[in-house]
């Protein structure tokens, strides 16, 4: 599911109009991706694609891919239902629908769906429902993508199911910054201050994101204003980083198969490296995943729920390093590039 979090991602920051293609048949059924160059594909927007824009319609191409254009501040209805799922850690399925009027697509919960057509929530419950509910649950046994069809009195109903469960991330943000001799997490770089650029970072790949905070947290909560974060409060936060990793590990949400930790001085890391991330995850569900740079293994860093124990009896000021032993190693040459002495400030403000 990490197409779909990214193009979230790159769907909330565009600038100008683009267009949101589907496949929706074959082994890629429910992989999505923006047509335009202006988000970073380097695809030319063919003629197809360009009639979808100027129409202002969705419209099915010979590819087999319904493309609907997308204009900047204005996700497809349906996909703000799906953002909203991924931030609350939920399970659930994606179902595209492979028609171009009416249903356009559904995104599946476990309690409930969303549908596009009256963008309104639908219970999971009755006979059709029921049916998608079971669907789903076998698309996300699977791990899928999968087609499925639905016979309908109205007609038939053909669907890509494609499960997701979303990682959440955990930004420890608690400390003094004493070898600093002032707050890092308000150290700015390129006008924004270190501790926003990390959320924003977890946030291209992350759902939820829980700022840990401690000293001076009423100084810290302006910089997250108008970012779907949640701030925890560490109030043990003097013992030093290991508090932090338990206030952030009892804030998850029930059920999170895995957690992302990050800290907010490490100026080189952004949304492509949580995206790197949670990839590798997806190759190994169950391996700690480090980043490694200077001849060790460190943060940010993935933690599968069978070490959420461990982690939770760390103490001290040490972290969860002693735990990446045998992590599998995602290469961040930059990750040494911190701020924790006055020394290396001399770019930033």
């Amino acid at each position: 599911m990490a197409e779909l979090l990214d193009i979230l991602g790159r769907l909330q920051r565009i600038t100008a109009p683009v267009a949101l293609a589907t496949v929706l048949q074959g082994e890629r059924a429910g992989v999505r991706r923006i047509l335009a160059p202006e988000a970073g594909t380097g695809e030319e927007l063919d003629g197809a694609t360009r009639a979808v824009m100027a129409a202002g319609r969705p419209q099915l191409l010979p590819t087999g891919e319904l493309v609907e254009p997308v204009v900047p501040g204005r996700l497809p209805p349906w996909m703000h239902f799906c953002a909203q799922l991924l931030r609350r850690g939920e399970t659930g399925v994606l179902a595209t629908v492979g028609r171009v009027s009416g249903d356009l697509a559904y995104a599946v919960g476990d309690r409930f769906a969303y549908d596009a057509r009256h963008h309104g929530l639908l219970p999971m419950d009755g006979r059709f429902s029921l049916e998608l509910q079971r669907a789903c649950d076998a698309a996300r046994a699977s791990g899928g993508p999968a087609w499925r069809r639905f016979e309908l009195p109205s007609g038939s109903l053909d669907m890509a199911l494609e499960p997701f469960r979303a990682v959440p991330a955990v930004i420890l943000a608690a400390g003094a910054s004493r070898r600093l001799g002032r707050p890092k997490q308000l150290v700015r770089l390129g006008g924004e201050s270190l501790l926003r650029r990390a959320a924003r970072a977890a946030l291209a790949g992350c759902a939820p994101v829980l700022v840990v905070l401690g000293c001076r947290a009423e100084e810290m909560a302006p910089e997250l204003e108008g970012l779907a974060v949640t701030p925890v409060l560490n109030a043990a936060w003097e013992e030093g980083m290991a508090s932090s990793i338990r206030a952030g590990l009892r804030a998850l949400p029930q059920g999170a198969e895995a957690v992302l930790f990050l800290v907010c001085d490490q100026v080189a890391v952004d949304g492509a490296l949580v995206g790197r991330l949670l990839e590798v995850r997806r190759d190994h569900p169950e391996a700690v995943i480090a980043c490694g740079y200077a001849g060790a293994r460190g943060t940010p860093s993935v933690f599968p729920a069978r070490c959420f124990g461990q982690l939770l009896e760390l103490r001290g000021d040490r972290g969860a390093r002693d735990l990446l032993g045998d992590a599998v190693e995602v290469p961040f040459p930059a990750g040494d590039q911190d701020v924790d002495l006055p020394g290396h400030l001399p770019d930033l403000t």
